[in-house]
Formats: C-alpha cells, structure tokens, sequence
C-alpha cells in the first residue's frame, strides 16, 4: 500500500536527518543516556551513609566510650575526630568537615552510677536538610538501643525499687540541638541555590545567543571594516553583560534576603565578591560557548542539556561526599559547586573569608581560565569571519 512505502519512506528520511545533525543526534540519542546514567548515579547509594561526626567525650570513661562505639557502627553515621575544646568542635562544624556532634559530659557515669539522669548533647548543622533529618533518624534509633543498654546493667542488680528502675530507664536524655538552620526550613536551603542555578542559565544562555545572533547577521564584518580590534570587542561586550548580569543577580538576592527573609549572617561584602566573581566565570563559559555553536538554536538546545545536571551534581541538594567518586570529579569541575557552597556557608552559618577562601579562589581559577580561553576564541572568529 502507498500510505505504508510513504510512512516508511519519512522514517528512513528522519533517521538519516537525525545521523547527520550532530546537534540533534547529541539531544536525542546521547544526552538521554548520559543524563540517566549521570543523574542516576548520584542517588546510586539510595541514602546518606557515613555522615561525618566529631565526638566531644569530656568524661573519658567506658560508658563514654560505649556511646562513642554506638554512633560509629551506625551506617549512616562515621566519627571522624574526637575533639579536645568546644573551639575544635566548633570549628569542624563551621568547616563543614563534619556534620554532627556528640558532646559528652564530664560527670556522665557518676551520675549514671548514682541514679540520677544526664543530658548528653548532639549538635546538628542544618544548612542541609536530608542530612539533618538523617542524622536525626539515625540519633534516634541509636539513642534507643543505649538507652535499653543502660537501663538493662541497672536492673540487674538487686533490689532496685520502681523509683530507681524508673531512673534507670531515663538515665541518660539526648538532648538535639540544630545549628544555622533550626526551624530545618526548606524555604531557607533551597532559595539560594535555585536562584544560583537560574542566574547561571539565564548568564550563558543570554551570553551565548547574543554573540552568536551577531556573527550570524555578519555584523562582524562591519566591525572589522569599521577598524575595531577584536579585544575591544571582547572588553566591550563583557562589561555590558558583567553590568547587566551582576544587576540582576543583586535584584534577586535581594528579594531573597529582603523579602522571603533568607537569612544573612556573614558579611554581605564577601557575599556581593562571590556574586560578582561567578557572574563573570559564567560570562566567560558563554563566550566560549558562543564560539563553539553555529547558530542561536544550537546553543539554546546545548544550555538546555547543561541546566538540570549541574545542579543536581553541585551538592547544594545532595551531598557531594555521598556521590560515586567519579560523579564526585564532575561536580567539583563545575563552578556552580562553589559558588552554592559559599554562598549557603555565608548567608546560612555565617562564614567569613577563612572558611570560603577554597571556594572563591577556585572560582578566580575559574575566570582566569575561562577568560583566557574566551579572549583566545573571540581574537580567532573576529579575525576569520
């Protein structure tokens, strides 16, 4: 039948159209697959395992020690350092080297032994809210099973009366605290880093397409012809975006800050630094995108490949330390990872510049090579068009 030769003759057409446009062969056959695999491997281990915690163990003594053995054969859990000073707690929790503490006091098992309850602290940092409720799932079951342990080697002994089994069972009280995000708002981690992630597409893409429209209306040529150098060019058009760009980056950190009551506790110079550092690493990436694509369709098709991934593999929503080592080098090599990293540290825990120089310098890394590599391929089509 003719409608059945025609249906197949399409198809064959269609199939060939899609081999030989890269672009859309790239959209339709290899992004998909790569995007699973990248974007499924991020949750390949199904949970949060070995969340790193520091013990603050003032008591030194077997039962301490018991507690500290029961947080560590936890799954989810890994003590990582036992800490002498409330200072070095502090400071591995504000460097995000761990993030949970177990703070045990001096007079627990006198206190034990005499009958009488103790509080036995667990600090949690909440900037990030699935390790937060992690970590508070796992304490808790944990809690329980030392609980029962205690109030077991209580009981044993003779003649106890109710009043002293009752004591028993309450012994000790975990008492759980949760540190620059108490309320565990959603609102509060997520608002930063989305807002990140649509600057980030909204710089490239607008970058990208604007260069690209002019080198395909040839206006290029008029430049050259009016004898105009290519790094005036580069200048040029880098500081009207860095302008416009860095103008609405601030418009919307503001309606975050200001009018969605995002906390801002550290220094809102360093915070406004980092805002303008990104915003000219993702300038940079979309000139050098520019260069590469032909058309504005093309670099539309490619921004929309790069969009979802990067956030997803930034850590701001899953912890990068519970990705395959091999997501784990992807995410680093992305500056969205740092920039969501120190803008949450700054706005959330208030960190200054000691606990955020790694990621701004990375992303200084970033726009020196970024730019270089820009400077380079504009200097190479200016000349070639």
């Amino acid at each position: 039948m003719k409608y059945v030769s025609n249906i197949i003759s399409i198809m064959k057409k269609e199939f060939l159209h899609i081999l030989r446009d890269k672009a859309l062969f790239s959209i339709i056959v290899i992004a998909p697959l790569l995007m699973s695999a990248i974007v499924s491997g991020v949750y390949i281990k199904h949970k949060t395992v070995e969340i790193p915690i520091v013990v603050y163990d003032q008591s030194k003594s077997d039962l301490s020690r018991m507690i500290i053995r029961s947080f560590d054969d936890s799954e989810r859990l890994n003590v990582v350092k036992n800490v002498e000073s409330y200072s070095e707690m502090k400071e591995w929790l504000d460097s995000e080297k761990a993030y949970t503490a177990i703070v045990i006091p001096e007079d627990l098992k006198e206190k034990i032994k005499s009958g009488r309850s103790t509080d036995v602290a667990i600090i949690i940092n909440g900037t990030n809210i699935l390790i937060t409720n992690t970590v508070a799932t796992s304490t808790s079951q944990i809690v329980q099973t030392i609980s029962s342990s205690i109030t077991l080697k209580i009981i044993e002994g003779t003649g106890v009366s109710k009043k002293k089994a009752y004591e028993a069972v309450t012994a000790i009280n975990f008492r759980s605290r949760t540190w620059y995000n108490p309320t565990t708002s959603y609102l509060f981690f997520m608002i930063l880093g989305l807002i990140g992630t649509i600057m980030q597409q909204t710089i490239f893409l607008g970058t990208a397409i604007s260069i690209v429209k002019e080198r395909e209306r040839g206006s290029w040529n008029m430049l050259v012809l009016a004898g105009l150098k290519w790094y005036e060019l580069f200048i040029g058009k880098f500081l009207v975006y860095f302008l416009i760009f860095s103008i609405d980056m601030i418009i919307l950190y503001y309606y975050a800050l200001n009018i969605l009551n995002v906390p801002m506790i550290g220094s809102a110079g360093l915070f406004f630094i980092t805002m303008l550092l990104f915003c000219a690493v993702i300038i940079f990436l979309g000139m050098i995108f520019s260069i590469i694509v032909n058309n504005s369709i093309q670099a539309i098709q490619y921004a929309m490949i790069i969009a979802v991934p990067s956030f997803m593999l930034s850590g701001f929503t899953w912890p990068i330390f519970a990705m395959p080592d091999f997501i784990q080098k992807i995410s680093y090599s992305l500056p969205l990872t740092y920039f969501l990293n120190t803008i949450k540290m700054q706005s959330m825990m208030g960190a200054g510049y000691d606990y955020c120089k790694d990621d701004l310098k990375a992303l200084l890394l970033f726009m020196i090579f970024a730019g270089l590599i820009a400077a380079l391929g504009i200097s190479i089509k200016y000349k070639t068009e």
